[in-house]
Parts: C-alpha cells; sequence; structure tokens
C-alpha cells in the first residue's frame, strides 16, 4: 500500500542571540518521506533544492532560516509510523 500523509510545522521556533548576521548550517532529513521549505528566500542550498526531498542542507542567517522552519511540509511516504521520521540539525559558526 501506497502511504502518503502532509504535516506542516508552523510552531518551529529558531533563536541564536550569538549569531548576530552570521549564517546558520541548517540539515533536515527524512527517511521514509520528502521534505519542503515553502520559504527559501535568501537560502543558498549545499544539498537539495528545498523542495520534495528526503535531505536538505542550507545555509541562512537566523531570520531566513526561521521563516524556512516555519514552511516545513514533510510528506510521509512509508507506511511504517517508525520509518517516518524528521532529523534536525542547526549550526551557528560560532558551534
Amino acid at each position: 500500500m501506497d502511504v502518503k500523509m502532509v504535516e506542516t510545522y508552523g510552531q518551529v521556533k529558531v533563536a541564536d542571540p550569538t549569531a548576530g548576521v552570521s549564517r546558520l548550517t541548517t540539515v533536515l532529513s527524512a527517511p521514509g518521506g520528502a521534505l519542503t521549505l515553502g520559504v527559501r528566500s535568501g537560502l543558498q542550498f549545499l544539498q537539495g533544492d528545498g523542495v520534495n526531498d528526503s535531505t536538505i542542507r542550507f545555509t541562512g542567517t537566523v531570520s531566513q532560516t526561521a521563516a524556512a522552519l516555519k514552511s516545513l511540509t514533510h510528506i510521509r511516504t512509508s507506511a511504517s509510523f517508525a520509518e517516518s521520521r524528521i532529523d534536525l540539525t542547526v549550526q551557528s559558526k560560532s558551534s
């Protein structure tokens, strides 16, 4: 059976008072699914393009990263909830 379930994550928040205008590096991966960032303005993509990717790696300012993550959509393609997850890492230059 082919299962597709769409979820959005509008409550994701990003804050780093020490980042200033420095760019953050963000990595998102979704084994058993696909990720789309509805807001991609100002982001520099290092892996994927932010549309229907299983892994997305990008850099952006704190506000650009926050806007992108608030617009995140996850489409589950796996029938198993155990196989459907999102892994997220956000790192600043000072980390």
